[in-house]
Parts: C-alpha cells; sequence; structure tokens
C-alpha cells in the first residue's frame, strides 16, 4: 500500500478525534467553547467578534476565551454524536508548544493518540480503521487495510509528510490536518475558533458545581440547540465544561488540568511504522 494512501487514513483519524473543537450547527467547527467568569463586569472586552453586545454576560465570555487561549496546557474529554449519530470520544491532553498524549474513540474502536517533538503516533485497533474504512474513497480504502499493515504496530507521522509549507503551531501559525497530520494535538488547532462572540444573547443561570470547583453557567439558545457553557467563578476564568443539547453534533466536553505538566512517552522505534522514510 503506498505510503501517502496510509497518511490519508491517518488524516480521516485525527480529525476524528479532533472533533471536540467541532460541529456548531452551520457554522466552523470549535465554537462550542465560550463562556463566563469571575468579577468580568469590572473587566474590558478581550477581543470578541465585533457585533457582540456590551453585556455582563458577553464580558464574561470574553474573560473566558482570554483565559483558555492563554493557558498553557490543559486536559480535554468528552463525547459526541458525530455524522449519522456515530459516537466520537476523546481524552486528551495538549500542550501550548504542541506535546499531546491521549485517547479518541469511534463506533466502538479506540486508538492511542501521541504527539512529541516533529511526529505524531497514533494505535489503533481493528474496529477503529473498520469504522474509518466505511467512510469510503480512497481513504477509506486504506484504513481498512492498514490494520493488517501495521499488526499492531504505532504509525509514525512526521511533520510535512502529507503536504509541505504548512505554518505550525511552532513556527506561529496553525496548520490544517491535510498540511500537518499532528495540527489537531495542540492548543492552538483546539482553540483556534473559540469565539466569545457566539456567546450573544446568553443568560446567566445561578452557581453550581463542575467536578468540585464553582462555576457560573451561561445558556444560549439557537439553530434548535442549547448549549450551556460553564466557567470558572474563581481563579482564572477557565472553561470547565460545555454540554449542548439538541441540534448537530450533541454532547459534552469538560475541561481540566490548566498549567499541569504533559508527559509524553513515544514509542521505541520497533514498534512503529514510519510513513516519512
Amino acid at each position: 500500500m503506498p505510503k501517502s494512501v496510509v497518511v490519508g487514513a491517518v488524516v480521516c483519524a485525527v480529525v476524528l478525534a479532533g472533533i471536540a473543537g467541532c460541529g456548531d450547527d452551520g457554522e466552523s467547527g470549535g465554537k462550542d467553547h465560550a463562556g463566563s467568569a469571575r468579577k468580568a463586569e469590572d473587566s474590558p472586552s478581550a477581543g470578541s467578534g465585533a457585533d457582540a453586545g456590551d453585556t455582563a454576560e458577553q464580558r464574561l465570555a470574553d474573560r473566558a476565551v482570554k483565559a483558555m487561549k492563554s493557558a498553557p496546557s490543559m486536559k480535554a474529554k468528552g463525547g459526541i454524536a458525530a455524522g449519522g449519530q456515530q459516537r466520537v470520544t476523546f481524552d486528551m491532553a495538549l500542550t501550548r508548544s504542541g506535546e499531546c498524549t491521549g485517547d479518541a474513540g469511534v463506533g466502538g474502536g479506540s486508538a492511542e493518540v501521541r504527539k512529541k517533538g516533529a511526529s505524531s503516533y497514533l494505535k489503533a485497533d481493528d474496529a477503529f480503521w473498520k469504522v474509518l474504512g466505511q467512510s469510503g474513497g480512497e481513504g477509506g480504502q486504506a484504513a481498512s487495510a492498514a490494520g493488517d499493515l501495521l499488526k499492531g504496530r504505532w504509525l509514525k507521522v512526521p511533520r510535512g509528510a502529507v503536504a509541505q509549507g504548512g505554518a505550525t503551531e511552532q513556527d506561529g501559525g496553525s496548520s490544517s490536518p491535510a498540511e500537518d497530520p499532528t495540527a489537531f494535538c495542540t492548543l492552538s488547532a483546539l482553540l483556534t475558533e473559540l469565539d466569545a462572540g457566539d456567546m450573544k444573547g446568553a443568560k446567566k443561570g445561578a452557581l453550581t458545581k463542575v467536578g468540585g470547583e464553582s462555576a457560573i453557567p451561561l445558556t444560549v439558545k439557537k439553530n434548535g440547540a442549547t448549549r450551556t457553557t460553564y466557567i470558572a467563578a474563581e481563579g482564572e476564568p477557565y472553561i470547565l465544561k460545555t454540554v449542548k443539547e439538541g441540534g448537530e453534533a450533541p454532547g459534552t466536553v469538560t475541561f481540566s488540568g490548566f498549567g499541569d505538566p504533559v508527559d509524553v512517552t513515544t514509542p521505541p522505534p520497533g514498534e512503529t511504522v514510519d510513513v516519512g522514510q
């Protein structure tokens, strides 16, 4: 099987793994994570959409987005009903410098994902590849055969294996998965389209708890969906959880481990298949 075809399957896989930032009812991905924070009424706008109303809720959303985009690291865990109601799950730890480690699942299949330095690694079970194989096309055909090719080994994808010239996070930019299969595994990719303006018109609810932390919920309804974003009420105004009901890609995502170190262990060469060679 040509290595370029295998890479196509990997790109498909990482897009699924990165779906935590996708699916907002006809809008671009990654906009499910805007919210509110402590004492934001006294804080200036942090750069939301130009048409955002200058309300207390909007200022809270501005502060939350700014905090998320400034975090050096975090964990993202959740489950989303993707296309055809196929459930996608993920549990990832990511850093702003580009490292990540975690697991992704789709349709009963699972995969481990790691990124360190200039290379990413993916190790999936047969069920995972089978689900990707059902997508059709060249990538789907490659995914169907990938299990036999890899035989339980890790797939190593160096940066630039798919296309050259994409700006990476380390270069000061953000690549698409087609340009760099590791792109989804960075905080810049996860949060690139996070926009407090999407919370325009949100209503603030009563103080509650998320993972033992006090949180302020903001709820917005549009396009047949109800999305509630829970923001830390104390300390940095990080987004702690988002819950989306109805509409496209409903699901729940939780965020934690802000600023915690992320330890990534790369697989030994004898357990990898390097598509860059």
